[in-house]
């Protein structure tokens, strides 16, 4: 039987090892470089999913708009009152032809309408309303914004309601009426148009009566 010498044998073994660990190293760092690709994929996701909530915050705050549904005849701010007969408008108080009125605009910055604040005193406090009007002079509301009226449970929504659609060209300016008409306001009313005050609530009413017709001459001398 042929002898092979021991070192040659010791040699062979070292060298079958360095090989063994040459090839744990590389598949060491094909393992690392995996991990670091898996993780450089899941950083790549996390961007994009990061962006994709960005991106949903963004829809969120174009489509998303807050509903106001307080009643005609409920004290509410005038952003609410704007809010709700123009929603989804940027509504901003503007100076227009030295009259300062609340102002709806679309995303393009056209004029939608304006809502115009006026006030008169009632029978034991004094009335603000909010009389809306669109571009084109069609009356969209008239919405309460503060009183503290004894018999205010008198006036219904429905007597507001009697505004809704009035055109401003129908309407008769009274740039002169009788400030001190109250209970005798039936020029403003039959001015206005097919109004009627609230039987046991005619001081209350004609406060907003004032109201009203105040709104359309100041909305005549704007420029729309």
């Amino acid at each position: 039987m042929k002898r092979f010498p021991l070192f040659m044998l010791f040699s062979g073994l070292l060298l079958f090892s360095s090989c063994d660990d040459q090839g744990d190293e590389a598949n060491n760092l094909n393992n690392a470089s995996n991990v670091n690709n898996t993780s450089s994929t899941n950083n790549t996701n996390n961007t994009n999913n990061t962006s994709n909530t960005n991106n949903t915050t963004t829809l969120n705050n174009l489509n998303n708009t807050t509903v106001i549904t307080t009643a005609a005849n409920r004290n509410k701010s005038a952003e609410d009152a704007m809010q709700k007969i123009f929603p989804g408008r940027t509504n901003e108080l503007e100076l227009l032809n030295e009259q300062e009125v609340y102002v709806a605009r679309n995303a393009e910055g056209t004029i939608q309408g304006v809502g115009i604040l006026t006030s008169h005193y009632g029978y034991n406090s004094s009335i603000g309303t909010m009389t809306c009007i669109d571009s084109a002079g069609s009356t969209l509301a008239v919405e309460t914004i503060s009183q503290y009226e004894s018999w205010w449970s008198m006036v219904r929504e429905s007597f507001f309601d009697q505004f809704d659609g009035i055109l401003f060209d129908d309407v008769t300016l009274l740039p002169d009426y009788n400030q001190s008409c109250t209970p005798y306001c039936s020029e403003i009313y039959t001015a206005i148009g097919d109004v009627d005050a609230v039987s046991g609530a005619t001081w209350t009413s004609d406060a907003i009566i004032k109201n009203v017709m105040d709104s359309y001459l100041i909305y005549d001398a704007l420029t729309l």
